[in-house]
Parts: structure tokens; C-alpha cells; sequence
């Protein structure tokens, strides 16, 4: 055998077989070498042929989860590369799993709860794992608690399943969902993470359901199942609430909420106001000013309907604009807004003869003062005429 041209080892066959075993050190993890195997008869023919290996000195390692809770009674193993794998509850028990690539398994008598599981793997090299490694596999064949408390109501053209959250130790994965026309033979219908399912897939008015609900828990047990619980499709109801405001002398203000979206038709007397509700199923109403109850009804696209009886609540201030109705009515303008107009006027009216009065006082006086002024001027001229004589 010779690498690079370099003799590495020789013998002798014995018969028509030859074997040898013998270690290249001189070589790298992961690379591949060529080797050149030279064979000589007796008569001194010769005959070659080249061998490509790759170097590994590593042992394989395993991939797959080494904590692992589930209802089966076999464990499955991956590893990094193709290995042969033993695998056993003890040291003294270990047994040969199936699968030479780098998936292997084994069925093993578990007990419930928790079991060690001792695991070694050996690749095509002969490179084997120094320790064994330790599986913690749980080990659960207990299905989780039977569903309770099942109903089943319409809800906006579709039927709401609620039920009591299952009990398991390693926990609830997800409820499935049964369904049927005939209790006898009911099917898998949907699955729910949470304890509620909304269906709404291919109901007919009329006609009668059966549902069931079962739990599966996390390692894969299935639960038992509820009750049946059964319904008829009927119309479906549309969810109306409303209240009113009447601002006393001003208008009225219907607000609520209409699920599914409907048409609404409030009422008063011999008067209707019409608006549609909004995708969040508010919608709200302005009318004529009514402390009178209010006739309200909701109608769907379905035709289905829903009516109410509402008393407003009277108020005594200006109402708020309504914006998102189709008959609009702004607040009038307040009376009082007339009167404080007119409150203005006589103030300043009254500011105004205030000030001529004032001002007709200080001309006035300013005219007297003149006056008096011109008397004393004349006077004492002619007390100086009089001393001149």
C-alpha cells in the first residue's frame, strides 16, 4: 500500500484473501486521501488500483433532542453521520438500534414518567463515542381529562363552542373539534389552541349539528371525548344595544353598536331615521328633539333582525354634532345667543350717553370759567378809572 508514493505496509495473502490494519497519522480531519493498493503474483504480475479515503478521527455525535417527553414506546435517535448505535435502560442491557445512516431507533419497555436512556454510536471509521450519552425521556401514556361544560350558540351567521380548559401533568397541545349531522358519525372538523371555536363552514338554516370536543395533550395522547352537545341552525340574531340623549329643546342622539354590520331604522312617533353602522359595528343617530321612546331595529345582510325599545335621557344643554349619520342635523343656533346679542347693545348704548353727559359736563364748566374770567378783567378796569378821576 503506498501514499504519495511512499510504502506504508506489506504482506503476504494467505490463499486468495489479504488483510492488514495500520494507522495513518499523518493526516487531517475532513480531507480525503488517495491511496494506490499494488497486488504481485508469484510469476511476478502486477495489478493496482487507487482508494480514496477520507480522514476521520471523531466520533459521531448525536443531533436529536436529549430531553424528550412523548407517548411512544420507541426512541428515535439522530446522529451527525452515518453510525451503527446501541442503545438500553442500563449499562448491561444495551441493545442494537436499528438503522445504519444517521437515523436509528429502538423500542423499549419505558414505564410512565421519567426514564434514563443510555446511548453510544460507533461510524464507518471506527470511531466510537467515549461516554455514553444520557436521554432523559418522559415517558406518558396517560390521555389528559375528558372535555366538560361544552356549549354550543349562534353567533353572527356562525355557531361559538366554549368549554372547561382539560387537565394533563405535561400539559393540553390543542383541542380537536368534532362535527356531524349524525351523532354516530362525526368527523374532524378544526383544531383550537384555546378553549373556543368559531364555525362557520357550510351551515344550513335549519338544519341540526352535533359537536364533540377532545384534547390531546403535549406528548400526543388523545383525550377522552365530551359529551355530544347538539343545535339547530337557525336565523341568525344580529347583537343590538343602543341608548338615547334628548338635550331638551335642541335634538336627540341614538348611539350603539349593530354586529354584523346592519342597517338601523330608529323610530319616533311617525318619523324614521335611517344610518348603517360602521365596519366596528358602531353607528350612530341624530333625530328631531323626542323625550318619547325610540323603536330601534337592526337588519343584517341576511335580512336577520333585531329590534329594541329605548328611552333617551333628557338633558338640558346643547347637544354635540353628529357626524357619521346619513340625515346630519346640526345643533340650531341657541336661543340664547339671540338675548346676549341684545344684552351687548344696551350696555354699549348705555356707555355711549355716559360719556356725552360727561363730556356736556366739562364744556360747561370750561364755558363758565371763561366767563368769570372777562367779569374780573371789566371790573378791575374800571375800579382803575374810577381811583383815576
Amino acid at each position: 500500500v503506498y501514499k504519495d508514493g511512499d510504502l506504508l505496509t506489506k504482506g503476504t495473502m494467505s490463499g486468495n484473501s489479504y488483510s492488514d490494519v495500520f494507522d495513518d497519522t499523518n493526516t487531517d480531519d475532513g480531507k480525503t486521501y488517495t491511496y494506490k493498493l499494488l497486488i504481485q503474483s508469484e510469476s511476478l504480475l502486477t495489478n493496482s488500483q487507487l482508494i480514496n479515503v477520507t480522514a476521520d478521527s471523531k466520533p459521531p455525535k448525536i443531533t436529536s433532542a436529549k430531553n424528550v417527553t412523548s407517548s411512544n414506546n420507541t426512541l428515535i435517535v439522530e446522529t451527525d453521520e452515518d453510525s451503527d448505535c446501541i442503545a438500553g435502560l442500563s449499562e448491561t442491557n444495551l441493545k442494537a438500534m436499528t438503522g445504519k445512516t444517521k437515523s436509528h431507533s429502538i423500542e423499549l419497555g419505558f414505564v410512565n414518567g421519567l426514564n434514563y436512556v443510555l446511548v453510544s454510536c460507533k461510524d464507518s471509521s471506527g470511531n466510537k463515542m467515549i461516554n455514553p450519552t444520557i436521554i432523559n425521556y418522559v415517558f406518558d401514556s396517560e390521555p389528559p381529562g375528558k372535555i366538560r361544560g361544552l356549549e354550543v350558540k349562534p353567533e353572527n351567521g356562525a355557531l361559538l363552542l366554549t368549554w372547561e380548559k382539560a387537565y394533563d401533568a405535561n400539559g393540553i397541545k390543542e383541542y380537536l373539534i368534532y362535527k356531524g349531522v349524525d351523532q354516530d358519525n362525526l368527523e374532524v372538523v378544526g383544531k383550537s389552541a384555546v378553549t373556543k371555536y368559531t364555525d362557520s363552514k357550510s351551515l344550513v338554516k335549519g338544519t341540526k349539528y352535533y359537536y364533540a370536543v377532545k384534547a390531546v395533550d403535549n406528548p400526543g395522547n388523545d383525550g377522552y371525548i365530551s359529551d355530544i352537545e347538539v343545535v339547530t341552525m337557525e336565523d341568525s340574531v344580529v347583537n343590538l344595544e343602543a341608548t338615547a340623549t334628548a338635550y331638551e329643546g335642541n335634538k336627540t342622539i341614538i348611539t350603539g353598536t349593530a354586529k354584523p354590520i346592519s342597517m338601523i331604522t330608529a323610530k319616533i312617533g311617525d318619523k324614521s331615521y335611517d344610518t348603517k353602522s360602521l365596519s366596528d359595528g358602531t353607528f350612530e343617530i341624530s333625530t328631531d328633539y323626542s323625550d318619547l321612546p325610540i323603536f330601534i331595529t337592526a337588519t343584517d345582510t341576511d335580512n336577520n333582525t333585531n329590534s329594541i325599545n329605548v328611552t333617551p335621557t333628557v338633558i338640558k344643554k346643547p347637544a354635540p354634532v353628529v357626524v357619521n349619520n346619513t340625515n346630519l342635523t346640526t345643533a340650531p343656533p341657541a336661543a340664547t345667543k339671540t338675548k346676549t346679542t341684545s344684552y351687548n347693545a344696551i350696555i354699549i348704548a348705555a356707555i355711549v350717553v355716559v360719556v356725552f353727559l360727561l363730556l356736556g359736563f366739562y364744556l360747561g364748566r370750561k364755558t363758565s370759567s371763561g366767563d368769570r374770567f372777562e367779569l374780573d378783567n371789566y371790573l378791575r378796569a374800571k375800579r382803575k378809572k374810577e381811583k383815576f378821576e
